[in-house]
């Protein structure tokens, strides 16, 4: 009798590299179905990312020290520091249509991104006065920007129970505005010594609430804030360097 010959037992092995070959380019073909159903950038961005997480990626060899420009150094610095940073953008749709029609474009001009620093600076009822409690809270805030060139905006704001029944708008504008003047005083004097040129008072009145339709004091009480918020633009976006400095002529 001839011998048979005998398969080996178990899959060959060239078998199991083209299983997992085929498993890998189905992927691939899944996630290229998936890529072309993003519209937004922000959603392929974020795919981008945790691809990148799956796959190891950490982003190249190494660091290679640089002269940094003001605005970098301050995203590093806020980020060292967790903070909170605003990533949607927003159009607005107005009810009262305008020149060219109802849909107004918001335009980013010099800005570009912003961070809220610190936190949010309270205030007692109807009062524009810093209490003590926050005094080491700003004193944070000026170490946070300190050594930036960069415009930080000071914004106002008032809750409904800050003033008697029958004030006016106006009355809530002018307690907003100086909250945020009382901010903006201690940032400019010792011991921060903040440049006033990097600073922005802004009033809000009671418009931004954080807490909406509440009437429980504890609530209520976010409402009447200070924020203290770094932008991405410049104290040299804002100057003109071209322009003449003035003389002043004394009469004799």
């Amino acid at each position: 009798m001839k011998n048979k010959c005998k398969c080996p037992e178990g899959v060959p092995d060239w078998v199991v590299t083209y299983g997992d070959m085929m498993s890998l380019l189905l992927c691939f073909f899944i996630l290229l179905a998936a890529f072309s159903e993003l519209k937004k950038e922000e959603e392929f961005q974020d795919v981008v990312r945790a691809v990148q997480e799956a796959f190891g990626y950490t982003g190249g060899a190494g660091f290679v020290p640089s002269q940094e420009s003001p605005t970098t150094s301050i995203i590093k610095r806020i980020d060292a520091i967790n903070l909170h940073r605003e990533k949607n953008r927003r159009i607005s749709r107005a009810d009262d249509p305008g020149v060219t029609g109802k849909d107004t474009v918001v335009k980013k001009v010099r800005e570009g991104l912003q961070f809220t620093i610190g936190g949010r600076v309270t205030f007692e009822p109807g009062s524009a006065r810093l209490m003590d409690s926050v005094k080491d809270q700003l004193n944070a805030v000026a170490e946070a920007i300190r050594g930036q060139n960069n415009k930080v905006e000071i914004r106002g704001h008032c809750s409904n129970d800050d003033l008697p029944a029958g004030a006016s708008p106006q009355d809530f504008w002018q307690l907003s505005y100086q909250r945020a003047l009382a901010v903006e005083q201690y940032l400019t004097a010792p011991p921060c010594n903040i440049d006033a040129r990097r600073l922005r008072v802004v009033a809000c009145s009671n418009y931004e609430p954080l807490a909406q339709r509440v009437y429980d004091p504890s609530q209520v009480a976010v409402n009447r804030r200070v924020e203290v918020i770094a932008t991405e633009a410049l104290v040299a976006d804002f100057e003109d360097n071209e322009r003449p400095n003035p003389v002043l002529e004394i009469e004799r």
